[in-house]
């Protein structure tokens, strides 16, 4: 019964309202007597049945404090955790409805490399540069990913208390790589991409960012791990080629090396979980395979608005996180 139901009851029960028996008002209200007679007791409000909580605002800080900076703890080490700062024996169901009503769930962690820490202003620097370039279509960002070709669903369907049981092949077979470069923009964001069995050394990335097409007459930013062979010299040296620096210059881009244990910093790294859970759907058991499907992927990826991906990654890191 809502508030308003009650407040017709007390206006209305009356001659002058034209309600002048209990039984008229029950008609009008389509309730019983006896909600009636309890709507006039609590003053239309239903009390709250059950035992009073045991967890009250002490309580209650204690746990969302606990929670925040132990959050991979599960329901007893909680218990046990109020047990010990305050002697108070709570039970583990008790926990559960309190996380409930305060609608803390329990989902799959996403993991920061600890390393991450001491470099926090570096991070912040880094992000602070991004967004002061001038304009997103301005920037670019690249990355590789691997393919073995017994890639499967990680996740399935099936009865309570048995295991979702599925096939794949026990050979991951050899090592394919895929490198992909995006542009910050609305639509049509893919650049180039290139996929190939083995890793990827010198001279195939020299040969990639020679063929990037870039728009002429303007400086290009381009987002990049630190790996080895984005800043090749002495290799692409012992191979007769120009370096990664000098080739970067010489097409007008200017590299953004993000800062150590940062991958989610990369827009191109959504780009590929994308990628990734497309692939697993049809399985491909041949590099032929592999092949059409990433282009059906990428086919929906350039109706994507890359801009929130380079606005997602920037949004991840904090000084708190």
């Amino acid at each position: 019964m809502s508030k308003e139901k009650f407040y017709i009851v007390r206006c209305k029960s009356s001659p002058q309202k034209g309600l002048s028996t209990q039984q008229e008002v029950v008609n009008f209200c389509q309730v019983s007597e006896r909600t009636l007679q309890r709507w006039r007791k609590n003053n239309g409000l239903k009390k709250k049945s059950g035992r009073k909580s045991k967890i009250d605002k002490e309580i209650k800080k204690l746990l969302l404090d606990f929670i925040k900076e132990n959050n991979t703890k599960n329901q007893q080490a909680m218990a046990n955790y109020i047990c010990q700062q305050l002697g108070l024996k709570i039970s583990q169901p008790t926990i559960s409805r309190f996380l409930k009503r305060e609608e803390v769930t329990y989902k799959k962690v996403a993991y920061q490399y600890s390393e991450q820490k001491p470099k926090i202003e570096e991070i912040e620097l880094f992000k602070k540069k991004v967004k002061s370039l001038p304009s997103n279509s301005f920037i670019f960002a690249l990355d590789e990913m691997s393919f073995h070709l017994n890639e499967a669903p990680r996740r399935g369907y099936s009865y309570k208390g048995s295991r979702a049981i599925s096939h794949r092949p026990g050979n991951k077979g050899s090592n394919i790589t895929f490198v992909l470069c995006i542009q910050i923009v609305k639509e049509q964001g893919i650049i180039s991409y290139e996929l190939f069995e083995g890793g990827l050394e010198t001279q195939r990335f020299h040969d990639f960012i020679v063929n990037l097409r870039l728009p002429p007459d303007r400086e290009h930013y381009l987002i990049m791990d630190n790996v080895p062979v984005h800043r090749a010299r002495q290799s692409c040296l012992d191979l007769g080629l120009v370096t990664i620096k000098e080739l970067l210059r010489s097409k007008a881009i200017i590299p953004l090396y993000l800062p150590p244990y940062t991958p989610q910093l990369n827009p191109v790294e959504l780009c590929f979980n994308f990628l990734r859970q497309h692939i697993e759907k049809y399985q491909p058991r041949t590099f032929e395979e592999l092949d059409i499907f990433l282009k059906q992927g990428i086919e929906i990826l350039n109706q994507k608005d890359l801009t929130k991906y380079l606005e997602h990654c920037l949004k991840y890191y904090s000084k708190d996180g």
